[in-house]
């Protein structure tokens, strides 16, 4: 069976943080670490976050939003804790071709 042409490739930003009023030891350590260097600076952290980068190749751009959605929310986040924005950008570069499937 031949395999469907992709025609929506795409780069994934995910970014997590914790939702507000969680503790955030990373936020707390770097504000520690800014009032260490800078003592009189007005700079508060408030939350620290991270961001996962990926590829995705779909039919479109709402069908790689929903797959890597579905992909961070199930692996990278906890839902009860944090919270996530996904950024999806078309690439300037094609997916690589995914290899041709068996038909056993």
């Amino acid at each position: 069976m031949p395999q469907e042409e992709n025609i929506f490739d795409a780069h994934v930003e995910i970014f997590y943080k914790p939702e507000l009023g969680i503790k955030d030891p990373k936020a707390e350590k770097l504000q520690r670490d800014i009032e260490a260097v800078f003592p009189d600076s007005d700079v508060r952290v408030i939350r620290t976050g991270r961001l996962v980068e990926a590829e995705a190749c779909a039919e479109d751009e709402q069908a790689a939003r929903d797959e890597i959605q579905g992909a961070t929310d199930k692996l990278l986040a906890n839902a009860l804790t944090e919270e996530g924005t996904v950024t999806v950008e078309p690439k300037t570069k094609p997916c690589k071709s995914s290899p041709p499937q068996s038909s056993d």
